[in-house]
């Protein structure tokens, strides 16, 4: 009996090494990462490195498509296993949703905000005060409907007492990356980022004019969360607790990323 137990063991491998089959030991598990573009350097650095040590694990991180432009369907599953946000916004929207595990959100770091302009700009800005100048045409600045970034820099002008003066130079774009790319491109004589977007992700696109001051605007944490379907899953686990690890954090450092208690 033990000759043929050993026997149909023998035809059970041989038949799965047929049908390209692996053991659960051998498998390897996919996570899907989704962010937006500015973070796409650092979700590839702790990518590589959450991999060099977790060689059953592939880490695909997605970040071509800001937040705000992915559709919501609470009838589906999320389109990503682990999501990293700017601001609360994209991430308040995936919970209404349903569409990731509140239980697994965490704060990666912070970004404050920044006013940039052109690379060759001539536009003398030293502080949010002056956007209130003549001199500033059009003030560029994220949708607050759509992106955390426009309802952080509305409320700065506001605390700042010139929101009055600003409101008829504002122009609403889509998302934080289209303010970055219109000022790059010098469609946009100034505008309002994220300082991370200009010191991190969008470093030598613009130029930086100046910092606002972070007691305008209520903190900006950078956010990461598991999806509802993910939750369980030991990688997706994982790679998000290692994001918020020491180790992943001196990884985010090196992308312009504080954190709590550090200086934006």
């Amino acid at each position: 009996m033990g000759l043929r137990w050993l026997l149909a063991v023998s035809a059970i491998a041989a038949a799965a090494s047929l049908c390209g089959c692996r053991s659960s030991a051998g498998a390897v598990s996919t996570v899907e990462v989704q962010a937006g573009p500015v973070l796409g350097d650092a979700l590839t650095d702790l990518s590589e490195a959450y991999m060099a040590v977790h060689p059953r694990a592939r880490i695909l991180p997605q970040a071509s498509c800001p937040l705000c432009l992915l559709s919501v369907d609470a009838t589906s599953e999320a389109p990503f296993d682990v999501v990293v946000s700017m601001g609360r916004g994209d991430i308040n929207r995936f919970a209404a949703a349903g569409l990731i595990d509140a239980s697994t959100i965490g704060e990666v770091g912070r970004t404050g905000l920044s006013i940039v302009v052109s690379p060759d700009s001539r536009l003398q800005i030293g502080s949010i005060e002056d956007l209130a100048s003549p001199e500033v045409k059009r003030v560029h600045l994220a949708d607050p409907d759509t992106a955390s970034l426009g309802v952080a820099a509305r409320q700065a002008l506001s605390n700042a007492g010139i929101l009055a003066q600003v409101e008829p130079k504002m122009v609403d774009c889509r998302t934080g990356c289209e303010v970055l790319k219109t000022v790059a491109l010098q469609e946009a004589e100034v505008g309002f980022v994220y300082s991370f977007c200009a010191e991190g992700g969008g470093r030598g696109q613009v130029q930086m004019a100046a910092r606002v001051p972070k007691d305008l605007y209520q903190p900006v944490p950078i956010l990461i969360a598991l999806s509802t379907s993910a939750s369980s899953d030991p990688e997706a686990r994982g790679f998000r607790d290692y994001i918020l690890s020491p180790a992943g954090r001196d990884i985010l450092r090196t992308h312009g990323i504080t954190f709590p208690g550090q200086a934006p």
